[in-house]
């Protein structure tokens, strides 16, 4: 069989437009889907309502729920909290996790609690909580309760 230009000139036009057809295919599925959201976005609200009362089996805590992350749009991916204990003047060490479990309830718990039973007798303690998301992103720390235990 005889190749004639123009039966090549054909073929390589029906290769170079496959080629740019999966070009455009691979293109058009990968790639940014959405815009980008920044991490004050996706960072849960700061607790500013954590309370802290003195009880005969340890330390209460008590801090309302979160419901928006800081941009103010609403969170339904609440993963749980951190509980943090420190001494004045000494940097705070986690004592404890608080995980939500409520995510797919009608009414989700709107108040959260925590017991410290092993704050020592006498000694001067600081609180603060942190809020995270499902996918491991961190609030900024609560605000700050200090509790004073008798000996």
């Amino acid at each position: 069989m005889k190749m004639t230009a123009t039966g090549y000139g054909l073929r390589a036009m029906g290769k170079a437009i496959g080629a740019t057809s999966v070009g455009l295919l691979l293109f058009a599925a990968c790639g940014l889907k959405a815009d980008p959201r920044g991490a004050d976005q996706i960072r849960p609200k700061t607790i500013s309502s954590l309370t802290a009362q003195l009880a005969g089996d340890g330390v209460h805590l008590a801090w309302q729920r979160p419901a928006t992350y800081m941009n103010g749009q609403r969170m339904d991916d609440l993963g749980g909290f951190l509980v943090f204990r420190g001494l004045p003047g000494q940097q705070a060490e986690q004592i404890g996790e608080v995980p939500v479990t409520d995510r797919e309830r009608f009414r989700p718990e709107k108040r959260f609690e925590y017991v410290d039973k092993q704050a020592a007798k006498g000694g001067t303690f600081y609180y603060r909580v942190i809020t995270y998301t499902t996918d491991k992103y961190y609030s900024l720390p609560s605000n700050q309760v200090m509790v004073a235990i008798q000996q």
